[in-house]
């Protein structure tokens, strides 16, 4: 078994992150003409996702834009991951993502179709807020079902004050303080 980073596999085709940014650029007018046609719901849906993995005072501040402006770099954000990950498959594709004996790792769900032989990690079917960017906690309905959800930042300080902190013993509990704990809601989350 070997594992082979994006970055690396670009030698191969001659291609590097350059290459990679100017082909987007290319392709953003119609994939930003594509995701003004999708139905309202689904822009929606999409742009949240974004806003999932955006940190606004990251590297660059954008902490200062008005809601307007976030939203449309949110939405930009959104547009120029769909064009990298088709553009991603013109440079790889049949090569990588369809080998006989390659089984691509994706590291959440995503939104669209395809992918569905391909092994996803890091993430949860019930929320779109990967792991790494997010606090888990587990959702008890009033029926009882217990569902495992991921939250973001924002997520998660809008309930805070509701969820309650259940203390974990296990053989992990021990190494570290977030192990030894879950919080749990009681309810069901709308987002």
């Amino acid at each position: 078994m070997k594992l082979s980073l994006a970055r690396e596999q670009y030698k191969n085709y001659n291609f590097d992150k350059q290459k990679l940014l100017a082909r987007i650029e290319e392709m953003m007018p119609e994939y930003t003409e594509r995701f003004n046609n999708y139905a309202p719901d689904d822009q929606v849906r999409r742009i949240q996702k974004a806003k999932t993995n955006f940190k606004l005072n990251g590297v660059v501040d954008y902490s200062n834009l008005t809601d307007s402006e976030k939203e449309e770099l949110y939405k930009k954000s959104r547009i120029f991951n769909e064009a990298f990950l088709d553009a991603d498959y013109e440079v790889r594709g049949n090569d990588f993502f369809e080998k006989e004996n390659n089984i691509p790792l994706l590291f959440s769900f995503g939104l669209g179709p395809g992918g569905e032989n391909w092994l996803h990690i890091g993430s949860s079917k019930s929320s779109m807020t990967d792991f790494w960017a997010g606090t888990g906690i587990l959702e008890i309905r009033e029926n009882g079902q217990i569902v495992e959800r991921i939250l973001s930042r924002n997520q998660f300080e809008s309930v805070q004050d509701k969820l309650i902190k259940i203390n974990v013993n296990s053989e992990i509990s021990n190494i570290c303080k977030p192990l030894s704990y879950i919080y749990v809601y009681e309810g069901t989350l709308n987002f």
